[in-house]
Parts: structure tokens; sequence; C-alpha cells
């Protein structure tokens, strides 16, 4: 919805509209949340298409025309970017405590008292959050295994979600969780079965065929190789598009010819001169190059990635050098064996034993590229949830348990306030029974009936109750059901912020500039970062 000066609709019928766009985000991504959740199939323009129930990853591809949805998805942005998940939770609060923004201004209650309203009962909320905490350390195993099966519950079966929550947590502890030191990477043609984790890294070779062969068939290994690094080309420089190069006779094409090997077997030399056994190049090799150094016993591994370029250089002491000319025998590191294994149709390089930090890779196998694709992302947001759990030391019951136990903290909170406030706060309290309302319908239950359920739990004094992945009410502790305390107080603050900016608006109005020309012109060029090559699904009013 967009109005010019001097239109001035209604200024009931402007608000709602407002609040009707911030709700149409939510109801995009609500059939997502929990462990029943289901899929998004999202189709580019280009006929590209991925599924998904990852709600940070379907609103940044979903092109949305709407600017008060754009303000949602980026609060809803935020939350990942802060905690790296709860994203959904973050956009389901938010509809709800629009939802019930609206029913008060229907009744009456002043914008300014509904927003007074909804932070006093956030305030609350946080606060007693932390009393339904429990606390986690890194010795707590099984905890930290359940905070990793609630991150990936419903995303595969009940033996693999066991098993890549093991795998998660063995990997963290492998390398004393610092994350820098385990490497994810997936690769299609395999079982989810198949995933293991690895010593030491794992190089992808796919943009490096031709250094595969010289490895000859077999696993062949370089035992205690050294190891050197160059950030740059290593190859004859080509004139650019200035400088050229023109030749009047033979003898000048020989006479060039002649430098360009001179050039290539100096720094062959200087490549063997370093008593160099595995070189790992950030950029390419020129083939004669490479051929040289195979014939001198030299590995030569080109287009290495970023990361793990810096992770070789971290774990094996070797000093990246910008060129061949800087490379000197001290700036060469160390490794126990540099080996080749075939993974699927991709062959790879397994860098192991190294001397200055234990590194190790969790191998994931899908049986498509997409399904590799979506493990890699599940693994890796379960690994990041796990820290973040472990960062602020407390979690809290998942299913919707924290939720419901705060909707009746904030509920006994509303009773001691005697203004109009008393109906905001309690508005609250029902948006905040939307999260265990929206599990149970995703789950398959009446919605009414499982939240009967559940508050007759909490009234008995059960503040762990919550919805588990059946749709049955039980314990959340006692299930291992548990998220970062992070996770849902951050999506609080951004429900809070998110509802509070739409509902200090009463209009939208079209303001074209040289600014927003500039800026439409930017993302036409394919340069406007989320909202550039969307999916066609437009979101308006």
């Amino acid at each position: 919805m967009a109005t010019v000066p001097g239109d001035h609709q209604d200024e009931q019928t402007s608000r709602e509209q407002l609040l009707e766009s911030g709700q149409s985000v939510s109801a995009v991504v609500r059939t997502t949340l929990g462990p029943n959740g289901h899929d998004k199939m999202l189709v580019g323009e280009k006929g590209k298409v991925l599924v998904t129930n990852d709600g940070a990853r379907i609103l940044e591809r979903i092109e949305i025309s709407d600017p008060v949805g754009r303000a949602v998805v980026r609060a809803a942005g935020s939350q990942r970017q802060a905690v790296g998940d709860g994203t959904t939770t973050t956009v389901v609060l938010t509809g709800a405590l629009l939802s019930r923004a609206g029913s008060l201004l229907d009744e009456g209650v002043h914008p300014t008292t509904v927003i007074d309203g909804f932070h006093e009962a956030t305030g609350v909320a946080r606060d007693r959050l932390r009393e339904t905490a429990t606390a986690v350390d890194r010795s707590d195993r099984a905890l930290l295994e359940d905070i990793a099966k609630t991150t990936v519950t419903g995303r595969w079966d009940e033996a693999n979600t066991d098993r890549f929550a093991e795998l998660t947590v063995s990997g963290l502890q492998a390398v004393g969780f610092d994350r820098s030191k385990l490497g994810v990477e997936a690769y299609p043609g395999g079982e989810l079965g198949d995933s293991e984790l690895v010593d030491g890294l794992l190089i992808d070779m796919e943009t490096s065929p031709a250094t595969v062969d010289d490895l000859g068939s077999g696993n062949r290994t370089v035992p205690e190789p050294r190891v050197a690094m160059v950030n740059s080309e290593i190859t004859i420089e080509k004139p650019d598009a200035v400088a050229s190069v023109t030749l009047e006779r033979s003898e000048q094409a020989e006479r060039l010819r002649s430098h360009e090997q001179s050039v290539r077997e100096e720094a062959v030399a200087t490549i063997t001169g370093a008593d160099v056994d595995v070189l790992f190049c950030q950029k390419s090799i020129d083939d004669t190059v490479r051929n040289s150094l195979f014939r001198a016993g030299v590995l030569a591994v080109e287009r290495t990635r970023q990361d793990q370029f810096d992770a070789i250089c971290r774990a094996t002491g070797a000093r990246a050098v910008q060129s061949i000319d800087q490379l000197i025998p001290e700036a060469v590191g160390h490794a126990g064996s540099v080996r080749r294994r075939t993974v699927g149709q991709t062959e790879t390089l397994q860098v192991v034993d190294c001397p200055l930090e234990t590194q190790r890779t969790l191998l994931l196998r899908g049986g498509t590229p997409h399904v590799a694709e979506e493990t890699e992302r599940i693994v890796e947001e379960c690994s990041e949830t796990v820290q973040l759990a472990l960062r602020d030391g407390v979690v809290v019951p998942g299913g919707g348990a924290s939720a419901m136990a705060l909707s009746r903290e904030v509920a006994h909170h509303a009773s001691g306030v005697a203004d109009r406030t008393h109906l905001v706060i309690e508005a609250f309290t029902d948006a905040l029974e939307q999260i265990p309302g929206v599990l149970a319908t995703n789950a398959g239950r009446d919605p009414i009936d499982t939240l009967t359920t559940l508050r007759s739990r909490h009234a008995a004094g059960d503040r762990t109750a919550g919805i588990a992945g059946t749709g049955e009410v039980v314990g959340m502790i006692d299930a291992g059901i548990v998220e970062p305390h992070a996770v849902f107080d951050r999506s609080l603050v951004i429900a809070l912020e998110a509802a509070s900016m739409i509902l200090r608006i009463d209009e939208v109005v079209s303001t074209p500039s040289k600014e927003t020309e500039q800026g439409d012109a930017t993302r036409a060029r394919g340069h406007g970062g989320p909202d550039s090559g969307g999916y066609p699904w437009a979101i308006s009013h």
C-alpha cells in the first residue's frame, strides 16, 4: 500500500492495511515452524528450484513489494545475524503482536498506549525467561546433543537426527569448540548415513582436476610434506588491454618463447630450492609449471578456496607469500601427511596431523546436490546453535514451553496494572500463546484443545510443558527439547521493535527521489543484496 501527498485516506483504514502487510509475512512462514513444519518450494526466474523449511532462507529469496513487509523481513534478518536461529519464531510473534494490536486499535486504544504496553510486557517476559533456564557447559555432552537434536529435529528421521547431532558435537569437542578449526564439506552421491567426522582438512579438488591426476591412481600419500602457500597466480604475465606485444620476425618469437621458458624454470627452481613437497596456490597455476613441479616431485594444488587456504596456513605454520619471488625456506610449513581421497565423484586431498592446530572436517553426504547442500546448511546451523548455548551459558525449554510460561508470568503482572495498559499486556500474553498454537497446528493437532491442556499443565506447576514432535504435551527438559536462552530472548526483542515500528506509522507516502531512483538502478544491475535475483513471489496489499 502506498499513497502520495494529498491522498488523505481514512487513518483507521490506513493503519489496518499497514498491520495486514506485516501479518502477511508471518502467514508465509508460520507453516514452516517447528519439527512438523512444511517445506516451501521456491522457483526462481530462471527455473531454479529450492525446497526448504528455513524461514530465513525463504524470506531472503521471495520478492516482497510492500514496504512494511520488507521492514519485517529486515527485522527478521537482524535476528539471524544476531543469534543465527529463531527467525521464524520472530516473524510469527511479530505477526501475532500486530494482530492483537489491530484488535486493540479497533477498541479505541491509542497506538502509543499499545506500544508502551508491549514494551512493559516484553520487559517482564525477558526478566522471567531466565527463571526457566538450565545451565549448560562443555562437559555436559548429553545436553549439548539435546540442543543439537532440537535444531535438526524434523529435518530427518530419528536415526539421522541422532547421528548428525552426535557428529556435530563430536566435531566441536575435538577442536575445543573453536569453529574455525572445524570444516564442513558436503558431497552428493552418497547416503546421509555415510557422513562422518574425519581427521584434518579436506580440500575439494574439483577446480583443480589436473592436480589429482598428478597423484596417480589409488590413495597415494605424501608423508611429512613441507607445505608452501602462494596467494597469487603462478603464470606468465599477460599484456593488459593497453599494452601489447608485436612480433615482426621469427627470431623475436623464439626469444619470447625462450624468455617465458626461463621465467617458468626460475619459478620451479625457487619452489624446489625451498624444499617444498606440496604447494597450495590460492589462484591458478600455469600448466607447464605444474607439470614441471610434478616431475620434480612437488604436488601443486591450484585455486584453493580462501577459507581452506587460511586454515592450512594456521595449521601447518606456513606463511602465505604474494608471489614465488618471496618464497623462502622459512615460509614453508609442515604436515603429518597429505593424501588423496575420492568422495563420490569428487577428488579431494586430506591434510592431516598438522603441528600447530588440531583440524577436523565434517564430511557430509547426500543423494543429490540439493540434499547435500541442505545437509551442510542444517549442520552449520546446528553447530552455531550449540556454540551460542555455550556462550550464553543457559538453555530454555523449547516446543513453546517458554512462551507459555512467560504468558502466565506476564498475565500475572497484568492483573496489577490499573489503566488501559492492562488490556495491552493481556493481548501480549495472547500473542505469546500463538507460538505453541502454531506448533500444535503444524503437528496436526487441534490448537484449542492442545493449548487448554498446556495451560492446565503450567497451572499445575509444570513450567517445562510444551509441544513435542508428535504434537503431544510433554515436559521439554525430560524430552531433551531445549534451545539457547539467547534465541528466544532475541525473538522477544526483535518482534517488539518490528511491531512498535509499524504501529508508529500512520501512512505510507511515496516519495520518488534521486536517491530512490539510484537505488532502483543499482538493484536492477544486480547489486541490491537480498532483493536482487528474487523469486516471483510477491506479498502486497
